[in-house]
């Protein structure tokens, strides 16, 4: 069985911030961001501090808190380099929310040592790994970890943690069940916080107990995904780590010098050429079952042969550079933008505002060497279940009948209990269908 692995750094801005300001080290340190704490040291952390917190709140358990202005980009640089190193040597690294990445090793790399080398050259920070065969073992395993180095806090110095940089988790396969067993609820990090909330409320405590309630109560209660948290809740996860780092993209260009395009006198038939690419861009997402989360379009000119006015320039984002003068503009993609049919109006909007960018520095003498459109970055979309009936459209339940025969006919006589000639309910039908990893039609 595979082995993964989550990288986390509980404290990296102010871990960061107090690598740059060696004034700052064995100090309380908080990274303010709109009042409230964002990230502290390890130092507050000792005292009390949270992150979330209002920032006079944090002042009142520690006065002479030194305070700071988040700086995410800087901590985004550092992780990003790590996984820079993890990724150019063979290993899948999937960032996800929390700041943290999952990782799946190369062939040949093993862990931890193979990851906690990079993370120690390229992290000024005190960093967190844990490993397991899942997912969900593996970051748990890196939270639980994270969670004794607090407790440990009182007794034991930061400058220590600081020193030994990097603390790892190791769960072995064959001690994963155990392991879930005993895992406290706030763990279970891939079950929503609703349904959290409900199961806590209920009297669960352990990970371990939601597995003993069965997959018949919790999808009772609720629904498809009840299966889903019993099935991890037991330690049944395929789900693969997805190489996202780099941020992939797709992009269709043109080069325009001696291609006889004009940007200003041939603009019906440049928009057409941008009206197609983005038809190909869509199509081929769709056949990637893939989303965009923003479409650009980037247009490289020639250094112009007279310095223009910058002042007089038009609004947009635009870098000059080794000769070069880009110019861009980007839209962000919301959930009804990000169909395929929406791209060709976005694009030819996009082109259009692109072509007023471009007019200031064509007149200054620039020339245009290369049109991109691209959209990135990418994500995986929602599995679209297939249906199992027509498309002719019977009523709901006549059409729940036909799918629990086709279960039927496939799995055999008996091997469900729709097969016995019972009346089932709609809710027994539906965990019937699931047990039998059918989609609903």
């Amino acid at each position: 069985m595979a082995t993964l692995a989550y990288l986390y750094a509980p404290h990296i801005s102010a871990d960061i911030e107090q690598a740059i300001e060696p004034a700052l080290r064995g100090r309380p340190l908080v990274m303010e961001e709109k009042g409230r704490v964002a990230d502290c040291s390890w130092e507050a952390a000792a005292l009390g501090v949270e992150a979330g917190v209002p920032l006079r709140q944090a002042r009142l358990a520690c006065p002479d808190l030194e305070v700071r202005t988040l700086r995410p980009d800087r901590a985004r640089r550092h992780i990003e380099s790590v996984w820079e190193a993890l990724a150019s040597a063979g290993a899948a690294v999937e960032p996800d929310t929390s700041g943290g990445a999952f990782v799946e090793p190369p062939r040949g790399l093993a862990l931890p040592q193979g990851l906690a080398a990079p993370v120690r050259v390229g992290l000024p920070a005190t960093s967190v790994i844990g490993t397991g065969p899942t997912r969900l073992v593996a970051k748990a395993a890196a939270l639980e970890e994270a969670e004794r180095l607090h407790r440990m806090l009182p007794r034991i110095q930061p400058d220590r943690l600081r020193s030994t940089g990097v603390f790892v988790r190791h769960v072995e396969p064959d001690a994963a069940r155990t392991f879930l067993e005993g895992l406290p609820m706030r763990h279970f990090w891939i079950c929503p916080h609703a349904i959290q909330l409900q199961l806590t409320l209920l009297g669960f405590r352990t990970v371990g107990e939601v597995a003993r309630l069965g997959p018949e109560a919790l999808t009772e209660r609720f629904g498809p995904i009840g299966w889903d948290l019993w099935q991890k809740s037991r330690g049944v996860d395929p789900s693969p780590v997805l190489p996202a780092y780099p941020p992939p993209s797709v992009a269709r260009g043109l080069d325009l010098d001696g291609s006889g395009f004009s940007l200003t006198e041939q603009g019906a038939a440049l928009a057409e050429q941008v009206r197609r690419w983005a038809l190909e861009l869509g199509a081929e997402l769709e056949s990637r079952m893939q989303l965009a989360l923003t479409l650009g379009i980037r247009l490289t000119l020639t250094a112009p042969r007279r310095q223009p006015a910058l002042r007089d320039a038009p609004r947009g984002a635009w870098s000059a550079a080794g000769g070069w003068v880009t110019l861009s503009e980007a839209i962000r993609l919301s959930e009804q933008r990000r169909q395929a049919r929406a791209f060709t109006d976005l694009a030819v909007r996009l082109l259009q505002r692109l072509v007023r960018q471009a007019r200031f520095w064509l007149q200054a003498g620039a020339s245009p060497l290369r049109l991109d459109l691209v959209a990135a970055p990418l994500q995986p979309a929602r599995p679209r279940q297939a249906s199992l009936m027509g498309p002719g459209e019977p009523p709901r339940p006549a059409r729940m009948s036909q799918a629990i025969q086709a279960v039927c006919r496939q799995v055999g006589p008996g091997a469900i209990r729709a097969a016995s000639g019972e009346s089932l309910t709609r809710r027994e039908a539906m965990l019937t269908l699931v047990e039998q990893g059918v989609g609903l039609p």
